[in-house]
């Protein structure tokens, strides 16, 4: 319906690629949404090739593959869960939460059901 019901982020070291910390942000996301109780999710990725491959449109990277695999696990449960590509380069509010979440120093993750005065300006409401 176009509303924001919930935004993440959460600091990730350690991986390959940036198309291994999208896929991370995923998995997390699904485990977090699933046990929150959602049957009708719409996750949205600024990675169209993550997209493609959670669609089956392209061939999964290995390294990404247990990524893959456990977001379908989570959202197997779900009456209906979909994953958009939508580019950065649009979605302020996405790019706005990419660059405060560069600048974390503690490792634990925050989810915000009403917009940050951060992001406020951005998102609108």
């Amino acid at each position: 319906m176009g509303n924001l019901m919930w935004a993440g982020a959460k600091r990730i070291t350690g991986m390959g690629s940036e198309l291994e910390v999208e896929a991370e942000a995923l998995r997390w996301a699904a485990q977090v949404l699933t046990g929150f109780g959602y049957r009708n999710v719409t996750f949205e990725t600024d990675s169209q090739v993550l997209s493609k491959m959670l669609s089956g449109e392209e061939a999964t990277w290995p390294r990404v593959r247990p990524f893959i695999q456990e977001i379908g696990a989570s959202v197997s449960g779900m009456n209906e869960a979909e994953v958009v590509y939508y580019p950065r380069s649009g979605n302020k509010v996405a790019d706005r939460i990419a660059k405060e979440t560069a600048t974390f120093t503690s490792f634990v993750p925050k989810l915000y059901s009403i917009v940050p005065s951060w992001l406020f300006c951005l998102y609108g409401g």
